[in-house]
């Protein structure tokens, strides 16, 4: 069967949509080596206990095990709070062990007031694409005090490419 030349570019027009369509959900990487790995760049909400605690925020895994996360740390009068950095390791079957940090220090000269840190357990969702989990908080200060614990809920969606048409 031969088409004429409206229907080829018919047919054309209907491929490159199908593509143009698909091509974000194909783009979707899963876990790596079936959710042994964690890697990637992930939009990930910390869900407080209480609410009033959470936060969005957006954090990159590498292969080799590091964390990086974007500052959410709220503004403490006299206190300034620099990027998350941390470390991950497997802890099971598509199961992780997260712990990252946030320097405390002061504005005015850069002095060390203190450490903000967060430990993390999760675990990937069947297709690869979510991790979820849970994670706790705790603020030491320079002096050991530690004035401020919590707890909550870790969720994070895989930063998918989403190609230009």
């Amino acid at each position: 069967m031969r088409l004429n030349p409206k229907q080829r570019n018919r047919l054309a027009v209907l491929l490159a949509t199908a593509c143009l369509w698909a091509a974000p959900v194909l783009a979707q990487k899963p876990a790596a080596d079936g959710g042994q790995q964690l890697e990637g760049a992930w939009t990930i909400e910390l869900i407080g206990d209480p609410p009033a605690l959470s936060v969005k925020t957006s954090g990159l895994f590498t292969q080799d095990g590091a964390v990086f996360i974007q500052n959410v740390v709220p503004d403490v009068p006299g206190t300034e709070v620099v990027q998350g950095v941390g470390e991950w390791a497997r802890s099971g079957n598509r199961e992780f062990d997260l712990t990252w940090i946030y320097l405390i220090v002061s504005p005015t000269d850069g002095s060390y007031m203190g450490v903000f840190k967060d430990r993390a357990k999760i675990r990937y969702n069947a297709d690869g694409t979510a991790l979820e989990g849970n994670f706790a908080f705790q603020v030491t200060l320079a002096d050991g005090s530690q004035p401020f614990v919590g707890a909550g809920k870790f969720k994070a969606v895989r930063v998918r490419i989403d190609p230009l048409p």
